[in-house]
């Protein structure tokens, strides 16, 4: 993480690749030498979370790039890659659009979460822009131009770009307020850095407003 992903990667994969290492690698192969490692028992992390297809095709490619890394540096030798010609999982392709009764719903639990405004901001911004979740939390108000009706997002996953906003979205944004030094508009908890976990604070916004099973990515729809 420190000496490869770090260094090459962007901040929103370093935080995609800590939660598999940290939530599925470890807890599986931590204990084994990287030597011993073969393709049965990385068959056998990827076979146990056959219930989350998705997650275990990102752990796969975790544990690749890990173990590509590890012959660039010499800590394994023998030329083997023991993810390759591991079969990875079908993914379906899911769409899901909130009906007027559903964003009503959840309309209502984000006006009352009083409890965690930071979220309840993220989560307008998100069904008002179409924007990535990364893209609104890591979002500054140096980015927000109110004249021009724009988002202009110097790092997005497809690079620099500008994301038209209508009257709706400059609305939330200007009753965010701002937060003495922090340049972002969803502040976190670490002063001067932005909401990082968005995942937990959803989970409970969504449970309230009896939408489980609903993702962070369906409010882009």
């Amino acid at each position: 993480l420190a000496d490869h992903v770090a260094l090459h990667c962007k901040a929103s994969t370093y935080g995609e690749y800590e939660r598999s290492i940290d939530l599925f690698i470890n807890p599986k192969l931590g204990s084994h030498r990287i030597l011993d490692i073969t393709r049965a028992d990385v068959v056998g992390v990827h076979q146990s979370m056959r219930h989350i297809p998705y997650q275990a095709n990102r752990t796969l490619g975790v544990l690749s790039v890990m173990f590509t890394t590890a012959h660039t540096w010499g800590v394994r030798t023998d030329g083997v890659n023991p993810c390759w010609k591991v079969k990875r999982y079908k993914e379906e392709k899911r769409e899901r659009y909130l009906n007027a009764d559903e964003l009503a719903r959840l309309g209502k639990v984000l006006n009352n979460a009083n409890d965690e405004p930071e979220a309840a901001n993220c989560i307008r911004l998100l069904l008002l822009t179409g924007c990535r979740l990364s893209e609104i939390q890591t979002l500054k108000w140096a980015n927000v131009d109110y004249d021009a009706g724009m988002l202009r997002l110097p790092d997005s996953k497809t690079g620099a770009k500008l994301v038209p906003i209508g009257e709706a979205a400059i609305e939330v944004l200007k009753r965010i307020p701002e937060v003495g030094d922090n340049p972002y508009v969803i502040p976190g908890r670490l002063e001067g850095q932005h909401l990082t976990d968005m995942q937990k604070p959803w989970r409970r916004l969504r449970k309230r407003a009896g939408l489980d099973g609903l993702r962070i990515h369906d409010l882009r729809h």
